[in-house]
């Protein structure tokens, strides 16, 4: 099921390419099901995550354990990454389903 997930993101990061992305707002998925034809209602659906960059940086504050925060400072360190990156791609693969 991940490997699915994330190759949908790939295709949907591909499809909307250099598309205004506000022309293909999110979906609700009870909608969907909703126009689905009588014989695809038994369906499976996934909700597929899509973030793209806004081009825009944001400074953030958050808390967090200082034992949690060494380990994390010590793997940006390890992957020559500043903490905001490590943290950012951290949650980009968590929401997107990358290994």
């Amino acid at each position: 099921m991940v490997e699915l997930e994330r190759n949908s993101v790939e295709a949907i990061e591909l499809f909307l390419d250099g598309e205004d992305i506000e022309k293909f707002p999110a979906s609700d998925m009870t909608a969907v099901r909703a126009e689905l034809d009588t014989d695809d209602r038994d369906a499976m659906l996934i909700a597929i995550p899509f973030v793209r960059s806004g081009g825009r940086t944001v400074r953030v504050n958050f808390t967090v354990d200082a034992a949690t925060l060494a380990a994390i400072d010590a793997a940006a360190k390890r992957r020559n990454l500043s903490r905001s990156a490590y943290l950012v791609s951290g949650a980009h693969n968590e929401m997107t389903g990358a290994p």
